[in-house]
């Protein structure tokens, strides 16, 4: 059910033509009526019908965090010696920080665009959910960095995140039509238990909210790299691939006395598809992109109520499974997947895939030149920026406030810089086109709607370039 947290009351004045008052009728039913078309949404989902739009939208404006005001960010884009930033940190506890939360405030502290910032980003908007659980202001502040009127962006709260967190989240989306959240809450933990209970809901929301063409999912301290305007040419040039990382499955993961066929799944909505063949399972993180047809694919062709239960009372590292699977088991055919053999071959590259990157203490390389880790996971520093924007990826974790929200705030004014300069180049003319046109899904995909394409006889040799 959808709680709209804004009502519309239309006064009339006592002395009107009829004329007139027909006129005014006509009007105010089309309203109502696009509003509630506009925010017709799948029940556990909050969403807002307020904005404060005025006849002159503001001009854009950055306003760097306080503790971060002395940073000469420029230099950390520079190639040097890295070593004189060992010592230039911004730590700071957020959530402990005080201040308003009303929509005044929020439109105050940062930047969000009310018009689409090209022709390109109009026509193709995103959607984005992030289940989430602290550091409120670095995640205002990072949607902000990539805020899109056009875009749809939904949160899934952890249960355990305390009372003041929620009550923000909530805030935030009572002041924007396009920002939504689930009011049904999980328990998510290290492990990855609950993270998929998360996801679902505000993907099936954002079916019915907005014309996006990709989803991204996201976790709390994931970050973006790249403007909502680069963002939107890497997913074109994705050309209806999903981005999944993929590997083979780490079955020790799962409780494997549990039926995994099929029929014991009910993963098919069509039940003469629900054979005894048993699910084809894979991993690879969690965070992917999918493009709007596998999506609506889905919740329309599949039952995976099962699937993810089944998946949750496993060990550690169980979120790794579902979109993986999803995405290269043949008998599914999810569109935008890939074929199940070139994971077989062991030709997927692990490391390349374009939604988010870390750097691992365990996994090579693992340079991390800010020397901060956290659960064995690269926090990211001031002295790794010019090294991130050169990355790839759309998004990169981990930024921690705590350990360096200098980089966070240097980062996203690059960020701002490169959406709102007068003379802003085009993302083709910035990105390396190659790198994404020639991924192995992409190729798959454009292979795959050729009329003699045969799966058993494509290439999976990797043939990325750039």
């Amino acid at each position: 059910m959808v709680h709209p947290k804004a009502t519309t009351r239309i006064c009339f004045l006592p002395a009107i033509s009829k004329t007139r008052f027909a006129g005014l009728l006509l009007v105010t039913l089309f309203v109502v009526f696009f509003y509630l078309a506009a925010h017709e949404s799948p029940g556990e989902i909050v969403v807002s019908g307020k904005f404060n739009f005025v006849a002159t939208p503001p001009k854009p404006f950055f306003k760097r965090f306080e503790a971060a005001e002395h940073l000469n960010c420029e230099m950390f884009f520079e190639k040097q010696d890295n070593s004189t930033h060992q010592e230039i940190k911004v730590e700071v506890d957020l959530d402990k920080l005080e201040f308003d939360m009303n929509c005044s405030a929020i439109m105050k502290q940062n930047f969000f665009s009310r018009t689409p910032l090209s022709p390109a980003e109009a026509s193709f908007p995103l959607a984005f959910t992030k289940v989430v659980y602290m550091d409120y202001l670095f995640l205002e502040a990072d949607l902000a960095s990539i805020y899109a009127p056009q875009n749809s962006y939904c949160f899934s709260i952890d249960l355990s995140a305390d009372w003041k967190f929620k009550s923000r989240i909530h805030a935030l989306s009572e002041c924007f039509p396009n920002i939504m959240y689930a009011t049904s809450e999980f328990d998510v933990d290290s492990a990855g238990h609950n993270m998929h209970a998360s996801q679902l809901p505000c993907l099936e929301a954002l079916r019915s909210f907005g014309p996006w063409k990709y989803v991204a999912l996201l976790q709390n301290h994931d970050a973006a790299l790249k403007t909502n305007a680069e963002m939107v040419q890497i997913y074109r040039w994705l050309d209806g691939a999903n981005d999944v990382q993929l590997r083979p499955p780490f079955m020790e993961r799962l409780n494997q006395n549990l039926d995994w066929t099929f029929k014991g799944l009910n993963l098919f909505k069509n039940s003469t598809k629900n054979t005894d063949q048993k699910i084809a399972l894979a991993t690879g993180y969690n965070e992917c992109s999918l493009s709007r047809a596998a999506v609506e694919y889905i919740f329309d062709e599949l039952n995976v109520d099962k699937l993810v239960y089944q998946l949750n009372i496993g060990g550690y590292g169980i979120d790794e499974f579902l979109f993986p699977t999803l995405q290269s088991d043949d008998a599914i055919g999810l569109p935008g997947g890939i074929t199940r053999r070139c994971i077989d071959e062991n030709v997927i590259h692990f490391f390349f895939y374009f939604t988010r990157r870390s750097i691992w203490s365990h996994l090579p390389p693992c340079d991390c030149a800010s020397r901060l880790w956290r659960h064995g996971i690269c926090a990211f520093g001031t002295e790794m920026l010019a090294e991130l924007e050169n990355w790839p990826v759309l998004f990169g974790n981990k930024f921690i406030p705590s350990m360096d929200y200098g980089a966070f705030e240097c980062m996203r004014e690059r960020l701002f810089n490169r959406s709102y300069a007068v003379n802003r180049r085009l993302p083709e003319d910035t990105l390396n086109d190659s790198v994404y046109k020639t991924h192995l899904t992409v190729r798959y995909n454009q292979e795959r709607r050729m009329s003699n394409f045969d799966k058993n006889k494509f290439s999976c040799n990797y043939q990325h370039t750039g």
